[in-house]
């Protein structure tokens, strides 16, 4: 059998040292328009996240991320953007906006932060070199120095692997908030026109409505 491709990962902490081996670039004087464009879209980004973490936090009434090093702010980063990268698929289509789908897309997110994240802080010590996943598309044991953080691992890769669809109510939410706050910001940012949106379940829309996280909205909407 043909063994297992190595998969790049990153080490994330809570501590701001996790990343103090990485080597800085040396910066240029001037930059080309493509480095602009690459510069202005990690803008983009970084703003959205931004967004999503401060409306998510006051919807789900607790603390928003401080440390944009940590396990959990880089998990949310890549939830956003697979969500973003599915509105603006729909949104070229121009034809209806469909929460569902982006919500589905921001859990994809935390299944490729599990796959790509290596949490210092719930796994312990991340090893000096990081082995190809297994047959079953799982880091083995051997690379954990304890049994709990293998089984904190382990129990993250099971949920992550699960559809959108059986997710608890709760977690389902989560995503439709994201998704709806990254609506939002694509309209406040002149990415989206005016094209009506589908909702699953409206009560997420109205519930940070009501808590003055996005205002309502000007589109048609309708019900699945």
């Amino acid at each position: 059998a043909a063994a297992a491709a190595p998969r790049r990962v990153t080490v994330a902490s809570t501590a701001p040292e996790a990343n103090s081996s990485v080597a800085s670039s040396p910066s240029s004087t001037a930059s080309p328009p493509s480095s602009k464009k690459a510069s202005d879209a990690s803008h983009d980004a970084t703003t959205l996240v931004h967004a999503v973490n401060q409306g998510l936090s006051k919807f789900r009434d607790m603390e928003a991320l401080i440390d944009d090093l940590c396990f959990d702010w880089k998990a949310m980063e890549c939830c956003v953007k697979e969500g973003h990268a599915e509105a603006k698929k729909q949104q070229s289509k121009g034809k209806k906006m469909m929460v569902e789908k982006i919500a589905a897309r921001c859990h994809a997110g935390w299944g490729r932060a599990i796959a790509e994240l290596w949490d210092v802080g719930r796994y312990g010590q991340a090893p000096a070199v990081l082995a190809p996943v297994d047959s079953e598309e799982q880091w083995p044991r051997q690379l954990f120095a304890t049994d709990e953080g293998f089984k904190t691992y382990s129990s993250r890769k099971e949920h992550a692997g699960q559809p959108f669809e059986v997710l608890a109510d709760a977690e389902k939410q989560k995503y439709r908030a994201m998704a709806e706050i990254i609506l939002e910001w694509m309209h406040s940012e002149g990415q989206l026109p005016a094209l009506p949106v589908k909702r699953k379940d409206a009560s997420v829309l109205h519930s940070l409505i009501s808590k003055g996280i996005i205002t309502p909205p000007t589109t048609a909407d309708s019900d699945a």
